[in-house]
């Protein structure tokens, strides 16, 4: 006996199975993977800098500005979306955003003719 009403016991047992392995490495594969799409993404682009100059007619100087106003729109809505997951929770953000990009495919005309 350690204490007044204390006493070493057995620890308890669950019936689930332990998730070791590849599953405890899941998060860090998928942040992985993130960014390598993400730097494959910028090489891509800056690869492909100076045909979509040539086919859009902007300059330099509005291209640099088009990239940097993206970067900064996607820096800000990650931080609101990772609020918003923090907040709702993974399971519940996406179900509320998938449907949301499903309707805005929808009512954006095609391009194919």
């Amino acid at each position: 006996m350690l204490g007044p009403g204390v006493t070493l016991g057995e620890a308890p047992t669950t019936d689930m199975p332990s998730r070791g392995g590849l599953w405890l490495w899941l998060p860090t594969l998928s942040m992985l993977l993130a960014t390598w799409v993400s730097y494959v993404d910028r090489n891509t682009l800056a690869l492909l800098a100076p045909s979509i100059l040539a086919d859009t007619d902007l300059s330099a100087e509005q291209y640099g500005l088009v990239v940097s106003a993206f970067s900064i729109a996607y820096v800000l809505g990650n931080l609101v979306w990772g609020r918003l997951l923090d907040r709702h929770g993974v399971f519940l953000s996406m179900a509320v955003a998938s449907p949301c990009g499903r309707r805005r495919r929808s009512r954006t005309p095609s391009r194919r003719g």
